[in-house]
């Protein structure tokens, strides 16, 4: 058995003090079963990529959901980003529920629905887009369950290289990771963290290490649909 697989269920957030996803925008699944109409990404310099897709009810051609994830080098940056989203609207939000992510902000009563949120390096949109108004909590909280899960694998075939085998702690290592095919448009990566902090730096996954002793990077490839790989890699701290 894939020593990783022993990790599955538990409670992650607690476990590892840093998580980071990668390419990440939520499936079908997450979005109660609709119909993807399309998807975006915007990836302009100086500013973070958001990927955007947009859901369309099968059964009732007047409701749509918009969803937008911005992607950032670190939980540390999340922050901003809900800022700049909320800058963009000229409405008052009001404070979303404690449960949902590690911030949220929702529209008053009257408006559109719509839910902002971060969790670990994302900020997460999720909007009514059609005609007709309705409910999206739920899509919101599917989604920021799906951030934090740590996946179910039994095919370690992602490989995590560090550029040194030992860091020291007020150092960085760089982490390389690859599989021997690309993923597909709605595949993303999903890494976990022991002993310190992952950022992305020109999409490269760095890791920074908090104390002396042993560190732990579990990485992840998904695809919906597809069989999930996954890659472990422990490194010593100085």
């Amino acid at each position: 058995m894939n020593p990783l697989t022993t990790h599955s269920g538990a409670n992650i957030v607690d476990e590892y003090s840093s998580i980071l996803l990668v390419g990440y925008s939520p499936s079908s699944k997450e979005c109660m079963g609709w119909e993807l109409a399309s998807r975006y990404t915007f990836d302009q310099e100086g500013f973070y990529i958001v990927r955007r897709t947009v859901w369309d009810n099968p059964d009732n051609a007047e409701q749509r959901t918009l969803i937008d994830i911005c992607e950032t080098p670190s939980n540390q940056d999340t922050s901003s980003a809900l800022d700049g989203v909320l800058m963009t609207n000229n409405i008052r939000m009001q404070d979303g529920p404690t449960s949902l992510g590690d911030k949220s902000k929702i529209n008053p009563d009257g408006e559109r629905n719509a839910i902002y949120f971060t969790r670990t390096n994302l900020c997460v949109t999720v909007t009514c887009y059609g005609r007709e108004d309705f409910e999206i909590m739920n899509r919101a909280r599917n989604i920021d369950e799906n951030i934090l899960n740590f996946p179910d694998s039994n095919f370690d075939e992602l490989h995590l290289t560090p550029s040194d085998d030992t860091v020291s702690v007020g150092s960085t290592v760089e982490i390389e990771y690859s599989l021997q095919w690309n993923l597909g448009d709605s595949g993303y990566y999903k890494f976990f963290a022991t002993n310190g902090n992952l950022l992305l730096n020109n999409n490269k996954l760095i890791f920074e290490p908090t104390n002396s002793g042993q560190a732990t990077i579990a990485g992840f490839a998904i695809e919906p649909g597809k069989p999930t790989f996954c890659g472990l890699l422990n490194l010593m701290v100085t």
